[in-house]
């Protein structure tokens, strides 16, 4: 009997998840350097309200 899992990639779900957290973040700090803080405040309300709606 094989110790491999029936799903292999639901094994890999946390590191997309790390991922995109990070790619989240660094966006933020990127568009926060390049166009300012109200910019990237105003960026990660709008994903956060898009996630949001997408939720309910």
């Amino acid at each position: 009997m094989s110790d491999r899992p029936d799903h292999p990639a639901d094994t890999f779900f946390r590191a997309f998840l790390v991922s995109g957290f990070f790619a989240f973040f660094v966006l933020l700090v990127l568009v926060w350097v390049t166009a300012g803080y109200g910019w990237a405040l105003a960026l990660a309300g709008a994903i956060w309200f898009a996630l949001h709606l997408a939720a309910a």
